[in-house]
């Protein structure tokens, strides 16, 4: 039986650059801009997992952006719950919808300590009342292993592995339908590497959020997603459930890029 489909990706073209003037169009100029995303299709079902592949460049986390309302959509629809949702953000999308990023500082106040910046998320939100809140942000610190001492611990005190930890906590503090990461383990070493990618398996078994992820790493993709789509060059390349993609490659691109990654995971 299909599971239903929470976000969908369709016919979505991402172009850079200025527009061509009217005045260029009637004189038949070439639309000199920059194609990032070339007619880009595909689905995230309720509670399953999506991994975006590719070179660096491909345009998979351009993809990420254009759904955050980050990227200029410049054709095509993104839908959440059936909702197009690519003319910007749309109210309850911060609730829904959570990205971590590479860097996870982007996501963390330098001036604050762990505990003040998703503490602040509550409040804000009115998630949780407010002699509940301190509560609660324990909740997510534990929900990502971290230890009790990095609710007063500021991002320059902590490791690459604990801020990307931290990071994934204050997503989770939105309550999101759907986690969207973009890279979440390339500043990481190995091990903390394994980590993150234990991590993110737990929490999708026990929140039953849809994931999607974008990243160069094989491995991750194969570890934590159902499926896998392989971008090259702004378009789809191929794609499928991930065992057939992984092991039964039909593009030559997928064959050269499987065959030339390393193995974290065995």
């Amino acid at each position: 039986m299909l599971k239903p489909t929470i976000l969908s990706v369709e016919d979505l073209v991402v172009k850079y650059g200025d527009r061509p003037t009217a005045i260029d169009c009637r004189r038949h100029k070439a639309d000199t801009r920059f194609t990032a995303v070339n007619h880009v299709s595909f689905e995230l079902p309720t509670g399953g997992a999506v991994g975006i592949v590719g070179e660096s460049g491909s345009g998979k986390s351009t993809i990420l952006r254009a759904i955050m309302g980050l990227a200029p959509v410049e054709s095509g629809n993104i839908r959440f719950d059936g909702h197009i949702i690519n003319m910007g953000r749309f109210t309850t999308q911060p609730m829904t919808i959570q990205m971590v990023f590479q860097d996870p500082g982007t996501a963390l106040d330098p001036m604050m300590t762990v505990g003040q910046t998703i503490s602040e998320v509550l409040r804000v939100h009115h998630f949780v009342a407010r002699n509940k809140v301190e509560q609660r942000v324990r909740e997510l610190l534990d929900m990502v292993a971290l230890p009790k001492k990095i609710y007063e611990s500021y991002p320059r005190d902590m490791s690459g592995g604990q801020k990307q930890r931290a990071a994934i906590a204050r997503a989770l503090a939105f309550n999101p339908k759907v986690f969207i990461g973009d890279e979440l383990t390339s500043a990481l070493d190995v091990v903390v590497q394994v980590q993150v990618l234990d991590l993110l398996k737990q929490l999708r078994k026990e929140t039953g959020m849809s994931m999607l992820i974008v990243t160069h790493n094989l491995d991750l993709v194969r570890y934590l997603c159902d499926e896998a789509v392989v971008v090259h060059h702004g378009r789809i390349a191929e794609s499928g459930n991930v065992t057939d993609v992984f092991e039964h490659p039909q593009d030559q691109y997928s064959r050269e890029l499987i065959a030339a990654a390393p193995k974290i995971i065995r």
